[in-house]
């Protein structure tokens, strides 16, 4: 009976916990979800991947596994354009987002944090939201933001993303990109590839953000520009991310620490989430 008065104790402090929010940001609502076990200690902000959402399995398992250790988190769907977005993007919807709306996002979510008391953040960004959260230190070096933790994150410098997106959507990149420079911001691009979307429309100005050149792209050279404590995380058995863990080894840069988990693929299932969050939890201390 103590055992089970034990576990129910735990289970309801565990909820209360969890609270879903909701804040305003430019005529949109962003969605989130906060945990808060230790209120008053730095808070992890928590950015996903490519089209994703705040609920998919590998962020709902970090912030389990990170309120298991008493850290507090928030857990964020970026709009990507869409109002109180849930769910993964859906291909049928126009795209009318940039790559750096994030950015904006993220300085929303501070503000509420820091309204809210929080003192301290690190930010983490899995994949595509790993390179998000690196433009973001290394663009605003926001004061909250004190460290920095990328979780398989996406890189490719120009040419690595001409030819993904050729391997991907079976065209040539250039002339799309000369067609979305040569047209106005707002105009469309119709029946077109657009990173897991096939046949979608996009905005002149969204392709333009996320495929043309651009130094942004590339995570790595980013983490040259900020002096910000850095943990990176990669999977030996990650495909997504291929070279990532190469790349990070002739890194030489005193704030970057790098770690490969042998054997974890792009998304940490299982154990191997429980492994990242172990040294997430030791850099965080």
């Amino acid at each position: 009976m103590r055992v089970y008065l034990m576990f129910l104790a735990y289970c309801c402090l565990s909820v209360a916990h969890a609270a879903p929010v909701n804040i305003a940001h430019q005529g949109l609502t962003l969605r989130g979800e906060l945990r808060m076990p230790s209120p008053g200690a730095p808070t992890v902000l928590l950015v996903h991947g490519t089209l994703a959402h705040h609920e998919m399995e590998l962020i709902n398992t970090l912030q389990d596994l990170l309120e298991e250790r008493a850290a507090n988190s928030l857990a964020i769907t970026l709009s990507l354009g869409v109002d109180s977005r849930t769910g993964m993007f859906d291909c049928a919807t126009p795209h009318t987002h940039t790559h750096d709306d994030a950015l904006e996002e993220i300085d929303s979510w501070l503000a509420w944090l820091q309204n809210r008391g929080v003192k301290d953040t690190a930010l983490l960004g899995h994949s595509r939201g790993g390179n998000r959260v690196a433009r973001y230190v290394t663009s605003r070096q926001p004061g909250l933001v004190n460290k920095l933790i990328l979780l398989a994150p996406a890189s490719a410098d120009d040419e690595t993303v001409s030819s993904r997106y050729t391997a991907r959507h079976g065209k040539q990149l250039a002339p799309l990109l000369q067609q979305a420079r040569s047209a106005e911001k707002t105009a469309w691009l119709s029946s077109v590839g657009f990173m897991y979307c096939e046949d979608t429309k996009v905005r002149a100005d969204t392709f333009l953000s996320y495929y043309d050149k651009g130094e942004g792209h590339d995570t790595i050279r980013l983490l040259a520009n900020t002096d910000t404590a850095t943990l990176v995380i990669t999977g030996t058995s990650d495909t997504i991310t291929e070279g990532m863990a190469k790349r990070l080894e002739n890194l030489s840069l005193n704030h970057v620490t790098a770690v490969a988990i042998d054997g974890a693929g792009h998304f940490f299932r299982d154990l191997f989430a429980d492994e990242a969050v172990d040294h997430i939890e030791a850099f965080l201390e």
